[in-house]
């Protein structure tokens, strides 16, 4: 009886102490917190793009026909050339770039109302996206047959 009662009680202060330390400290990130941040970012941005790019590949070109064996051959020449693509992409954009570009393309909008049309974003950051990721040299020197 007493763990039902304090378990609520427990979670409420550990919510309002986690609120707490989180608003109290708002000081930017300086020396080595700002690398930090700034190399968790990249990996991110290389993560999202990556395994967006493998599920791509998964999606259009691995047959369900394929034997266990050759889908494992697939699925490692796929991720070969999705982290050669990814790198790629990193060299030429921010890792911010990066996360909204994979954002604005495969992640979930809002409904939209029936004939609106979605417009992407018009800087060049994006564009360069967009172009590397299309361009058919980049890809076949990352190893992609299609």
């Amino acid at each position: 009886m007493r763990f039902v009662v304090l378990f609520p009680v427990l979670s409420l202060l550990l919510c309002l102490s986690s609120v707490a330390f989180a608003a109290g400290d708002n000081k930017p990130l300086t020396g080595k917190d700002l690398e930090a941040a700034k190399a968790m970012n990249e990996v991110y941005a290389k993560h999202l793009y990556s395994s967006t790019c493998m599920e791509r590949q998964k999606n259009y070109f691995l047959p369900f026909q394929l034997s266990a064996e050759e889908k494992a051959k697939r699925i490692k020449s796929f991720k070969i050339s999705c982290d050669c693509l990814t790198n790629e992409v990193v060299k030429i954009s921010q890792p911010n770039n990066v996360i909204d570009y994979v954002t604005f393309m495969y992640g979930m909008r809002a409904p939209q109302p029936a004939g609106t049309k979605i417009v992407p974003p018009q800087d060049e950051a994006f564009r360069k996206i967009s172009a590397l990721t299309r361009n058919t040299e980049a890809r076949k020197k990352c190893g992609f047959s299609q």
